[in-house]
């Protein structure tokens, strides 16, 4: 074979490919929606895969023909009635987050997280939100694929609120298909089950009050007042937190609230490492002077 013919044949760039059956099928998928408007959550709901990959069969008389149009088109895209429908204010900062999680796991990939409803095309009826696609690192190479969620909302209403019938999410720059968002899907990175993760935080809650209360007490009986100053306050914000019923993780906010969880232990961490360090001093303070007093005193022979 020349030089020719081998550059006839692989000149050009082989479009046609055959994609290999998906690992996974929409029945074991299941996908958790957060909508706030700040910090208000005003949707939220866990929906099973062919609920999401059914579509909108019946939807509402008030949508205007352009959406109508737009929900039967032959792209694919997930699409989900919401029952019953929520107004949406445009005051104020909306954000979604969504999980995909599996059913036969406790592994969760992260689809959207805080993406902000940033714009609303009254033309079209939708409101649009995306973000970047978390993947697994096994595919490193690959580059930044986006993720879009849009809330469809009918025709009226007044300029400071939509009313939100649907709820449509695609990956039209890469998937187009069933099984192309599938295979996507697939490639995403696992996360713990946030029910898992809040059950396993919450448990260790209380012993860790009561632990810290009991601490307290003693050095306040003993009469040790700088460890009373520093371990007083995190009593107090303890005791604030269970009496307004706060010290618990929400699973239905572990995303929003994260961030200030995380910040939270990070503080409380770093006292507790103050109370070792002091711990340690003391304790090997108390061992020098015992070894020094034995040291001074006199040794009598007979």
């Amino acid at each position: 074979m020349s030089y020719y013919k081998l550059y006839q044949s692989f000149y050009k760039r082989q479009n046609h490919q055959i994609l290999h059956p998906p690992r996974l099928c929409f029945d074991t998928l299941e996908f958790y929606i957060d909508i706030w408007a700040g910090d208000k959550l005003i949707y939220s709901d866990v929906v099973h895969g062919p609920v999401f990959d059914a579509g909108i069969k019946l939807p509402p008389h008030r949508i205007s023909s352009v959406l109508g149009y737009h929900l039967q088109a032959t792209e694919y895209k997930m699409m989900l009635a919401v029952e019953p429908t929520f107004k949406l204010p445009l005051s104020q900062p909306v954000s979604v987050s969504v999980l995909v999680g599996r059913k036969d796991t406790n592994k969760l990939a992260r689809i959207i997280h805080k993406a902000m409803f940033d714009y609303i095309d009254r033309s079209s009826y939708r409101a649009m939100a995306f973000d970047v696609i978390d993947i697994s690192p096994m595919y490193r190479f690959l580059p930044n694929i986006r993720g879009w969620i849009s809330l469809l909302f009918m025709e009226g209403g007044d300029e400071c609120e939509i009313d939100v019938f649907g709820i449509q999410m695609d990956f039209n720059d890469v998937a187009n298909s069933k099984d192309e968002l599938l295979a996507l899907t697939d490639m995403e990175a696992d996360q713990l089950d946030p029910f898992e993760a809040t059950a396993r935080v919450n448990k260790f809650v209380l012993p860790e009050f009561i632990l810290q209360w009991i601490l307290c007490s003693l050095f306040l009986v003993t009469g040790h007042w700088v460890m009373v100053l520093i371990s007083l306050p995190i009593a107090c914000f303890h005791l604030t937190l269970y009496l307004k019923g706060k010290h618990l993780i929400d699973v239905t906010e572990v995303f929003r609230s994260l961030a200030r969880e995380k910040q939270h232990r990070v503080i409380k961490l770093g006292i507790y490492l103050v109370f070792l360090c002091i711990t340690i001093f003391r304790v090997a303070l108390v061992k020098f002077d015992t070894l020094r007093s034995a040291a001074a005193d006199p040794v009598y022979f007979r």
